[in-house]
């Protein structure tokens, strides 16, 4: 039996989550959202587990299946590379939201949209669900944003997702660093202090502070992302979007904090992760075979750094 057409029309969002598209058509229609989610999925692929026919949440909303595919990542077919994508729904940029009714937008990001460029907003990844800063008076960030961008069209996203995370390493170091012994760094510490104390004033570290990117990638040797959002279980429900801070979460936050209102340096909070080594080859990365000897000597460059006395 086909969906009837519901009255209001209310259009997905780009890389918004299925659960999130059905969780506002329900809070529009004073629909319960298990009973919308049963309206439109089928059981596949076994009884227990359900996906959306796109076909029927089409007759549901009245859009063409190819408008829905092309905003809802999961019902594209043939679908995403998802590891180009954080495994994590976060809500976007609110003044590019405003217009969606219905509720929260849970969007899935790439991994390089840090920065929403329309409106100078932080959109990086989420940390215990804390909203990202205004970046009006720092539009050196939004710039950064857009030669970011740049880099991903011309290397792909998987070198830049790469370099993103050496660069972690490199300027962990770098903050670390006193400016008493380092006279050159003096200027770009004052510049960090400055931010420091904008996006994350004095005694409000527990509140403003986050720790992102850190715990997913600092922490691991060079490998693809740990997880992906396709591969998380239970996401696509309108229910399931809990968005509760979990106890291993807060106590990672906590610790982070911590290290960080010592001195406030964040390189502290990235060394005390173990951040990654530099890294050179991914699994996805094209094969160079003539330079295989470099690649496998530069892999080791750590363990040698470790057995100097």
């Amino acid at each position: 039996m086909r969906p009837r057409t519901l009255p209001i029309a209310v259009p997905p969002a780009r890389h918004e989550t299925s659960a999130s598209y059905l969780a506002r058509l329900a809070a529009l229609h004073g629909l319960d959202g298990d009973e919308l989610w049963k309206r439109v999925s089928v059981p596949t692929p076994s009884p227990a587990r359900r996906t959306i026919d796109i076909h029927q949440l089409s007759a549901l909303t009245g859009r063409p299946p190819s408008h829905l595919a092309g905003a809802l990542l999961e019902l594209r077919d043939p679908p995403p590379t998802w590891e180009a994508f954080r495994h994590i729904p976060q809500i976007d940029c609110p003044r590019c939201d405003a217009h969606y009714p219905g509720g929260p937008v849970f969007r899935i990001f790439p991994h390089h949209r840090y920065v929403c460029t329309r409106h100078q907003y932080w959109i990086g990844p989420p940390d215990i669900n804390h909203p990202g800063p205004n970046l009006e008076i720092f539009p050196d960030i939004v710039t950064a944003q857009r030669q970011h961008l740049r880099l991903v069209r011309r290397h792909g996203w998987a070198a830049a997702y790469d370099a993103v995370l050496t660069a972690f390493m490199i300027c962990a170091h770098l903050w670390e660093q006193d400016p008493d012994d380092n006279p050159g760094m003096a200027l770009n510490q004052a510049v960090r202090n400055v931010r420091s104390f904008v996006f994350i004033p004095k005694n409000t570290e527990q509140e403003t502070f986050s720790a992102s990117w850190i715990e997913q990638d600092c922490w691991r040797p060079p490998s693809p992302p740990p997880t992906t959002f396709a591969a998380a279980p239970g996401h696509r429900r309108p229910g399931h979007l809990d968005t509760t801070v979990t106890r291993a979460n807060r106590e990672r936050h906590d610790k982070a904090v911590l290290w960080f209102s010592r001195k406030r340096r964040p390189g502290q909070v990235i060394l005390h992760h173990r951040t990654v080594h530099p890294v050179v080859i991914r699994e996805w990365s094209t094969q160079m075979e003539h330079f295989a000897g470099a690649i496998w000597q530069s892999q080791r460059t750590m363990d040698r750094f470790k057995a100097v006395p």
